[in-house]
């Protein structure tokens, strides 16, 4: 579920979805049927690590969308990662990332997520932790 990834595209991947919605929504003016389903990009986030902490500490995205996470590892000479976890108690280890040291960073994609409660955290210190609240 968790692959790292380039982002060399970004910003030509957003620049055509926005294409393909502004050419979706003046089909849908200009015609009687039903405009045609567009679909969505992945959202984007970052989560850093900072004094052995996450920031933010929660997070909130749709539920089926993918998600393109930024990792920056901004404590000095400290080894950190991303975990993100499930279940009860965030008991089911869904994915991983390799740990980096900081100063570092990583992209990380994410498959889209069933509506829940999930929760990101440091292999290295499980006291660090981003809430990610994933709608329906």
């Amino acid at each position: 579920m968790l692959r790292m990834a380039t982002r060399g595209a970004t910003g030509t991947g957003r620049l055509v979805a926005a294409l393909v919605i502004a050419a979706a929504l003046a089909i849908g003016a200009c015609s009687e049927t039903t405009p045609l389903p567009v679909a969505i990009g992945p959202a984007a986030v970052t989560i850093v690590a900072r004094n052995i902490a996450f920031e933010p500490a929660t997070l909130t995205v749709a539920a089926g969308v993918a998600l393109d996470v930024r990792f920056e590892n901004r404590d000095a000479d400290v080894p950190h990662n991303l975990i993100l976890l499930a279940g009860p108690q965030f008991s089911t280890t869904l994915s991983k990332s390799e740990i980096v040291t900081g100063p570092a960073a990583l992209d990380i994609s994410i498959a889209g997520l069933a509506p829940g409660r999930y929760r990101f955290a440091c292999e290295v210190h499980p006291m660090m932790t981003t809430d990610l609240t994933v709608g329906g």
